[in-house]
């Protein structure tokens, strides 16, 4: 476990002691716990993809290549990041889980997290129509998540046909 001084100045992050306290009071960082009244934040605990990196008034195709440019940086990304941005961001994950885009990952102390697959980094890639049209394909899949769960269903009962 390292102290907030010593994550702040550990390469990636060289920040300041007091945006770690910000993150950490936001659950921006993962398995932190106070202990005899400092804060210990895991050795693998990953720098947040923090609101100053997301574009305020973004749509979901935004967001969504947010999501998966934040996880190509190695930061920690989670939907509470984006739910200014997209009224049901959790739908979104589940999207990108499902499409095998990203996967979810354990750190030190059982804490989760997610982290883009080869498929998500080759979506990064696309350029031009090709990921148009991978966009469109992610939004239908997260509505039909988004219309499942509103109906009871898993996602996978939603797209089993009849």
């Amino acid at each position: 476990m390292l102290t907030v001084s010593e994550f702040a100045k550990a390469e990636p992050h060289k920040v300041t002691e007091s945006t770690v306290i910000g993150w950490i009071k936001n659950n921006y960082v993962g398995g932190a716990i106070q202990k005899d009244g400092e804060w210990l934040i895991p050795n693998d605990a990953r720098k947040p993809y923090t609101k100053n990196r997301i574009q305020k008034k973004s749509k979901r195709d935004a967001v969504i290549n947010s999501i998966l440019t934040g996880l190509n940086e190695n930061y920690s990304v989670f939907p509470g990041l984006y739910s200014a941005a997209v009224n049901d961001c959790q739908s979104v994950f589940d999207g990108l889980l499902e499409m095998g885009y990203i996967k979810t990952i354990t750190l030190s102390c059982d804490v989760q997290y997610y982290d883009i697959t080869v498929k998500g980094i080759e979506f990064l890639n696309k350029r031009g129509i090709d990921k148009t049209q991978l966009l469109k394909e992610l939004l239908v899949a997260i509505g039909k998540i988004a219309d499942a769960v509103k109906a009871g269903f898993t996602f996978a009962e939603k797209l089993m046909p009849a």
